[in-house]
């Protein structure tokens, strides 16, 4: 079984064990006399800026272009924060009116009774905490993924004295109550300007009971449960339950379904160590292919944590965050981090977690129809660079907003489901809607320069800055940089094949090819790399973390080894020039370059950084960190869950990657993996593939034919065809 374990329970929140359903969540955290629930729900947003509206600046547009074809680019970069990138951000005039992703407050159980003895672990098959004192008080948590409460239990034969009560810290722009009785506690919470909501925890004991104002006492119990629910709306209305071991049955048998889809392993002693001293055997030179194994399905968990009766795509905490201000708000990245965090879902076999972002982007549309009219004068949509729950389209991050690539890149997203799946019906009920949408950006936001070429103006390269562009704001603003042909590129791709699929809009798909085929060349150096911006400029940081230029290589394949070589190896080339400059200096970042390792086939390269991110990228209990951008070496570490999810994407990538139409096995194993087996890994086209390996070879192939009736694979660098009919599965054997 794969646990997280440790000889003592949690002391802070980012080492905390972490349990959710998706709509409610809650970190484990405490000491050795008390348990911390910190809780979330998905829709708790502070709300105070749920109806902002973009500003006028359409008008703005004829001069910023004349200055970028005057390629001053100093004056087109202030220019352009000034007119079309809000006010939040670098400048500092406001804090910006993105909403805050919010903690909803803790649960604190205090045991008063002297403790001996703890330990705590975090079972991520069964989304199950359990912690244990002097050997006979034993308390476990889950979220349940049935009927979406959170359910506490302690438990004790020689029975419990303690004081439970919940606590949010100071908040100045909220009102809040907290009311307790023999039967639990009710917790309301009203933001000024913003929203409301409630918390209710029942309890269950049979032990003596005395509410107070600071809390509930709990005297000789041999067993206390407490059930936990946050209410926003009507739809958050549950029945609260006490019978705790049969929910956990519910619970854990569905949860198991999800985590049984795929299984991976690797051929290796297991350490009997706790997790937090095998990450430092780690730090101190130690290799744990085992570790690297339980941090595999350790990122599944969180996926399936974050989405398994939730109707939200994960934010950049998945749905955890314990602070009022949390960083970047813990809002939604639309420049690599929200896309990150899908990379890995399809290959994972957990497809239908991609339904929550397609539903959450469509609540975009009219927001962004209108941003695109305000700023730019255009048809179609426009999505900020980051957001929030309420899917409204502002600039809102002076310095970083001027970009119109946003929608193109989470497009990504959505036509890789339909590749995996084969649903027509989402293609033209949901995803077309979008990808339409974002073609017709295009279609009025291009323009042709003399040389008949369609320039994207303005454009940035996230989040990177060139010498020439000043130092007033972080990104430098050009004319079509490489990410944005790039997206542009695949922009149109996703609305002809869809148009094509669904014979539909004959007539603009053929418009669409026109202006794709006029996109600008993909630009090379006088030293071979891949030009990130329209010029060979010089990079003010050329180990930046963002690897903006390399789209294409991945989680693109407009640059693969058969198709556009040219520009690949400049790719290429590229990549190892930002590694050389140390780039990857955060957890995200880290685990974009082991994708890349495993696209171009660089297996100890991929295996380098799986480590690095267990090295350098991990707390206590596995969760990815980014160090503070302010004070690096003194601040505190910030979660973010990107890292989890992208090290998940990057092992299938090294395992199975899928370019050029075709399955490439083992491309990237590493020779500490050189046997070891997984199953359940699905591929375009609906396919399910299952292998095993033995010194570094593929031995085993089972094939599970998907709706595309074909899959062109690459096994031991011999390319073969597999047909069959859906469903039909198929098994190979090698020397």
């Amino acid at each position: 079984m794969y646990k997280l374990k440790y000889d003592h329970i949690p002391k802070e929140w980012i080492n905390g064990l972490p349990i959710s359903n998706g709509r409610l969540a809650a970190m484990y955290h405490g000491d050795e006399n008390k348990d911390i629930l910190s809780l979330n729900h998905e829709y708790l947003w502070r709300g105070k800026y749920k109806n902002r509206e973009t500003q006028y600046a359409a008008d703005k547009l004829p001069v910023l272009r004349e200055l970028l074809k005057k390629r001053d680019y100093f004056r087109s970069t202030v220019y352009a924060n000034l007119f079309f990138a809000g006010y939040g951000g670098d400048c500092n005039i406001e804090s910006g009116r993105i909403d805050k992703y919010q903690p909803a407050g803790d649960i604190i159980f205090t045991i008063e009774d002297r403790i001996d003895l703890e330990s705590s672990e975090l079972d991520i098959e069964n989304g199950l905490i359990s912690a244990k004192r002097n050997s006979s008080i034993a308390s476990e948590f889950f979220c349940d993924s049935c009927d979406g409460l959170v359910m506490a239990r302690w438990k004790s034969d020689k029975g419990i004295n303690g004081k439970l009560e919940f606590a949010r810290a100071f908040d100045k722009e909220a009102n809040c109550d907290v009311k307790y009785t023999n039967d639990g506690i009710l917790f309301t919470c009203s933001f000024i300007c913003g929203i409301c909501y409630k918390v209710i925890v029942k309890i269950k004991t049979d032990g003596n009971v005395n509410a107070a104002d600071d809390g509930i006492y709990v005297k000789s119990a041999k067993e206390l449960i407490c059930c936990a629910n946050i209410i926003l709306s009507n739809n958050d209305e549950r029945e609260l339950s006490f019978a705790f071991d049969d929910l956990y049955k519910k619970h854990s048998s569905k949860f198991r379904s999800y985590m049984d889809r795929m299984s991976f392993e690797i051929k290796a002693d297991e350490s009997e160590l706790f997790t937090d001293d095998r990450i430092k055997a780690v730090k101190d030179g130690k290799s744990d292919v085992k570790l690297q194994e339980l941090y595999f399905h350790y990122g599944r968990y969180l996926m399936i944590s974050s989405c398994i009766c939730g109707k939200l795509p994960p934010n950049l905490q998945g749905k955890w965050n314990g602070e009022l201000s949390p960083p970047w708000n813990s809002d939604y990245h639309f420049d690599i981090n929200l896309q990150m965090n899908e990379w890995m879902i399809e290959g994972a076999n957990l497809s239908e977690f991609a339904l929550p972002l397609t539903d959450f982007l469509l609540t975009f549309i009219e927001s962004g129809r209108k941003a695109a009219r305000d700023l730019y004068g255009c048809r179609g949509i426009w999505l900020p660079l980051a957001g929030d729950v309420w899917g409204r389209c502002t600039p809102e991050s002076f310095g970083y907003a001027v970009w119109v690539g946003a929608a193109a890149w989470i497009a990504q997203a959505l036509f890789r489901h339909f590749e995996y799946t084969g649903d027509t019906d989402y293609l033209k009920n949901k995803a077309y809607v979008f990808f339409k949408e974002i073609a017709l950006f295009y279609e009025d936001f291009l323009e042709e320069d003399e040389n008949g070429v369609m320039q994207i103006m303005p454009s940035q390269s996230p989040e990177n800055r060139f010498v020439g562009a000043g130092n007033v704001v972080t990104v430098g603003i050009c004319s079509s940089s490489a990410i944005d042909v790039q997206l542009a590129y695949d922009a149109f791709s996703y609305a002809i094949k869809s148009a094509e699929i669904l014979n539909i809009d004959t007539q603009e798909a053929e418009k669409w090819k026109a202006l794709r085929s006029k996109l600008p060349d993909f630009k090379i150096g006088s030293d071979g790399r891949l030009l990130e911006w329209n010029e060979e400029f010089i990079e003010e940081q050329p180990g930046h973390k963002h690897l903006s230029h390399l789209y294409g290589l991945y989680p693109s394949d407009i640059f693969t080894p058969e198709n556009r070589k040219k520009e690949y190896d400049a790719a290429v080339k590229s990549f190892h020039y930002r590694l050389s400059h140390e780039s990857g200096y955060t957890g995200w970042s880290r685990a974009w370059i082991s994708n890349i390792c495993a696209r171009i086939g660089d297996p100890e390269g991929f295996y380098k950084q799986i480590e690095g991110l267990l090295c350098d990228f991990a707390t206590e209990s596995l969760l990815d960190i980014h160090p503070d951008p302010v004070k690096p070496r003194v601040a505190p570490d910030i979660f973010q869950i990107d890292g989890n999810f992208g090290m998940v994407s990057a092992v299938l990538e090294a395992l199975c990657g899928f370019f050029d139409g075709k399955a490439h096995f083992l491309r990237a194993l590493p020779s500490k993996w050189s046997s070891g087996h997984i199953s359940g890994l699905k591929l375009p086209g609906g396919h399910t593939v299952s292998f095993e390996w033995k010194d570094c070879k593929l031995t085993k192939l089972n094939v599970t034919i998907g709706f595309s009736n074909s899959l062109t694979a690459v096994v031991n660098e011999t390319e073969m065809t597999i047909k069959g009919a859906p469903g039909e599965t198929l098994n190979y054997s090698f020397n």
